[in-house]
């Protein structure tokens, strides 16, 4: 609003300046010595002031210009730092052996991919759970889609469609150690395992002690 009040003030003096000027030369001789002195000061005082409406102008579009780009750059590290720390692990038969960490509702899992080999129309996913905290979780499930080409952001052609299957273990993850599990997906081709999100939840926490 203030850029836009600025602006309109600077088009009026500027309006203002044409105008005196045109009278200037319309008068011409007419005009005394001491009018004309008067009319030469009332356009050096236009002058400046649309000088200095055109600074304060200048100096505002600069700060709206970088709280932008501030905004821009905040919200790029809000997404790195949820990538870092997703709810999901993004997987790939491309980058076996390395692991990613999750976040779940009753704390963080470790995901590794182990393995990905050929199962009736699909693929089975060997992977190694980790539970890092001293917690026993219990009764969980694996959600799995896929194809994810492109992590959170996924990237698909328009005629890609994507496949979910979820998967529910009645066995433990011990705290403080690695479990071993399958996951199949199907149907599923080699280039789908290029990109898989998995969702852990798990249902049952046990802690060691009584109360």
């Amino acid at each position: 609003m203030d850029i836009l009040l600025n602006r309109t003030v600077l088009t009026r003096l500027l309006i203002l300046m044409v105008v005196v000027g045109f009278v200037v030369a319309a008068c011409g001789c007419s005009v005394d010595s001491s009018k004309t002195g008067d009319i030469d000061k009332r356009l050096s005082d236009l002058e400046a002031t649309v000088k200095r409406q055109q600074e304060t102008l200048d100096e505002q579009t600069s700060t709206i210009s970088g709280i932008s780009s501030d905004e821009t750059g905040f919200q790029s590290r809000i997404r790195f730092l949820e990538d870092l720390h997703s709810d999901s692990a993004y997987l790939s038969s491309d980058s076996l052996g390395s692991y990613v960490v999750v976040r779940g509702r009753a704390g963080d899992l470790l995901v590794m991919l182990e393995d990905c080999v050929k199962y009736m129309d699909g693929y089975k996913l060997k992977l190694k759970i980790g539970n890092p905290s001293s917690a026993m979780y219990s009764h969980f499930t694996i959600s799995g889609t896929w194809p994810q080409f492109a992590g959170r952001f996924s990237i698909l052609l328009p005629s890609t469609k994507t496949k979910t299957r979820t998967q529910t273990y009645v066995g433990d993850l011990p705290g403080g150690s690695w479990t071993r599990i399958d996951f199949v997906a199907t149907p599923a081709t080699a280039d789908d395992m290029k990109g898989v999100k998995l969702t852990l939840d798990t249902n049952t926490v046990s802690l060691k002690g009584g109360s």
